[in-house]
This record gives C-alpha cells, structure tokens and sequence, in this order.
C-alpha cells in the first residue's frame, strides 16, 4: 500500500528488470484509489489487512478493510488533537478452541496544562470488537510512539532514542530491545519488516556513504541481529 498525494493506492513493483540488460526496475499503480474518505489522508497505519487511515490534523481517524471495502469512522474518547500518533495491531486469544484475533488502536497523546503550562503524556486503547476506548496505564512515560511504526505478528514496533521500543497488544505492555547500532539519529534510520516474519533496520553511518542493514533472527523472547549487510555510493565503490 502507498500514499500519495493524500489518497491511498495498491501498487505492484517489478525488481527483476534490475538483472535484465537495458531495463529498469519499475512499480505500478494497480488499485484505485480509497474514494469513499471524504478528507485528505495524512497518515496510514498498516496491520494484517487493515489500515488505519488519518488526516493531517489528526480530527479523523478511520479504519478500513481494501480487500472488502468497509470502513469505520472512530470517534475519540475525550477529543482527538493534533499531536496525537497512532498504533495499530491485535491481541491473540488462545483462550477458545481456535486462536482469533481482537484488533486494537494504541493511541499517544500530550496533554498540556494551560494553568502551569506542563506537558504530560497519556495513552488509550482502542477495541474494534467492543467499539469501545480506555486509558492505558502506563507511567514509564520515557518515550513517544512515533509516526511510521512497524507492524509484525501484530505487534508494532518503532525506533525510540537508543532502544527499538515494541508493544505487544496481546499482553498490552511495552517491550525495549536493544539496536545493533549506537545512535541517535531517526532520519538516518529505516525499519522494516520482511516477508512478514522479520524485522530489518537500516542506518546510514555518520558522515559517510554506507548503509548498513541488520536483519533480526526469528523473535522469542529476546530479539537478536543476524545479519550485517553493507551497501556503498556508487562514487564510494570504485
């Protein structure tokens, strides 16, 4: 899924043509665009099929199935507010015979106290099936959910300072992983799933021409790097 120019597409893309003599590799607008929104999508938020889908004031959150079209307006608890950042992801309950999967929306936002201009930190959850919010407990308020979070296996994660953050919407706790790298740097930083079964992360190094890339090994209890990939500027290389 893409967005661009504030309305969500599918696309297909062709790397192959990279090995071909004299062909590019190329991507392709293949899906129509997610028409029925009547505002201009800031943000998308993707999770096993659902995307949570957000305009650029954060007053309209909606979320919406590709695959069958539905959609559903959801309405904040209190109010939504312009620095508000989203997760989206699922608990699993193995409680029943078979395993099913209960959707959530993790909410972050700032409150500000107009009478000591203080600054606090609250979270919510969101549960599709019940419709309904709550506040999240949480007071180890170090960190913020970041725009542009990862979701795997239900659970988002995004990069926090020094830390890969992850929270689990089965146990509703947050989870610090240590990165491969030392830095405090975002932009230089790109996280990534792959296949739907790892995590990737890729960091440019400070005031040079390589990228370096660490793929995580199958996650358990603690999450390890196996993998250290380096990619050079063309003009670096020769």
């Amino acid at each position: 899924m893409l967005l661009y120019c504030f309305r969500v597409y599918s696309i297909s893309e062709d790397l192959h043509g990279i090995n071909r003599s004299g062909m590019e590799p190329s991507i392709k607008f293949t899906g129509g665009k997610l028409i029925s929104v009547k505002f201009l999508i800031s943000k998308i938020f993707h999770c096993e099929g659902l995307i949570l889908c957000c305009n650029e004031w954060n007053t309209r959150l909606v979320v919406w199935n590709p695959c069958t079209g539905q959609k559903r307006t959801i309405k904040p608890r209190t109010r939504y507010q312009g620095q508000d950042t989203y997760a989206l992801g699922y608990a699993v309950n193995n409680k029943s015979s078979s395993s099913c999967l209960s959707y959530k929306i993790l909410r972050y936002c700032l409150n500000k106290n107009e009478q000591n201009n203080r600054v606090s930190t609250e979270f919510e959850i969101y549960v599709l099936c019940s419709s309904s919010w709550r506040v999240f407990d949480y007071t180890n308020g170090d960190f913020g959910v970041l725009c542009g979070g990862i979701s795997l296996k239900g659970d988002t994660y995004w990069v926090a300072g020094l830390s890969l953050m992850k929270f689990d919407f089965t146990t509703e706790r947050f989870v610090r992983f240590p990165l491969p790298f030392q830095s405090s740097d975002h932009d230089d930083t790109v996280l990534s799933a792959v296949r739907d079964e790892k995590l990737s992360v890729s960091h440019i190094v400070a005031g040079t021409d390589v990228m370096r890339i660490w793929v995580s090994n199958e996650e358990g209890k603690d999450l390890s790097w196996r993998s250290d990939f380096v990619l050079l500027e063309p003009e670096s290389s020769l």
